[in-house]
């Protein structure tokens, strides 16, 4: 009989092995899935704006993380809003829970109104690692270079993440642009453009391109500058995002 029970654990066991694994691949496939179709929606939406463009791959994919491991009903239906590009229905869930991810998802819609009230939080913002780099960000979008300037300054790079370090690479190049440091802008727009091509992070590459054709156009090395240019068309092609493609071609 303890053979007999021994066999029959042991059949259980070997199961959840292969089962559970299974199972957490088809979830991951699920989540890759949505977060694809999510950054998808929202560029849709915003090639219609006609305000300043905020867009962030990693927090809209962090957010579709969060709430597609929310076991709740409520999280599952602002995650289906959200996969269709409505990004302030998914705000409004995580705004008492997740108040910095809710006002990051309000700048995909309006990007002036999330930065005024992130500069009402600034002491806090600058000393979160996780969403420091999104106020350099906004206010550059803005157009508010001073506070760019400022924020760039009181940000230590060496403890961020690899992906913030990027998106503060990619600050700190027009932070060196306005100061007329050629040479440091291009190396912090070319990490920058590095890191998120290998994440394939297309509308943060074609950003990092154009910045770059800018950079070496003013450079007057004008045969990479075009090779830049050139190259953030190719995605605005790829992606469909018209837009931007008019951004581009207006730059070549």
């Amino acid at each position: 009989m303890t053979e007999k029970y021994f066999t029959y654990v042991f059949i259980f066991i070997f199961g959840l092995f292969i089962v559970l694994p299974m199972f957490w691949l088809c979830l991951k496939i699920r989540l890759c899935q949505l977060q694809k179709l999510t950054r998808l929606r929202v560029m849709k939406r915003l090639q219609k704006s006609e305000n300043a463009v905020f867009f962030s791959s990693e927090i809209l994919n962090k957010c579709c993380k969060l709430l597609f491991y929310t076991f709740d009903k409520k999280a599952h239906k602002a995650l289906s809003l959200l996969a269709i590009g409505k990004v302030l229905k998914a705000a409004a869930y995580l705004q008492n829970i997740y108040p910095q991810m809710s006002i990051l998802l309000v700048a995909h819609d309006d990007a002036i109104k999330a930065y005024k009230k992130i500069l009402k939080q600034k002491t806090l913002w600058l000393k979160d690692k996780e969403y420091c780099v999104y106020l350099p960000l906004l206010a550059h979008l803005s157009f508010d270079n001073a506070s760019m300037h400022t924020a760039i300054s009181k940000i230590n790079p060496q403890n961020l993440s690899k992906c913030n370090r990027a998106y503060y690479d990619y600050c700190a190049a027009y932070a060196y642009l306005f100061d007329g440091d050629m040479l440091s802008a291009s190396q912090k727009g070319s990490a920058a453009l590095e890191y998120f091509c290998k994440r394939k992070y297309s509308y943060e590459g074609f950003m990092c391109y154009l910045l770059l054709g800018e950079i070496y156009r003013l450079s007057c090395v004008n045969d990479v500058a075009q090779t830049m240019i050139e190259a953030a068309l190719k995605i605005n092609q790829e992606q469909k995002m018209p837009q931007f493609y008019a951004k581009s071609a207006a730059a070549l």
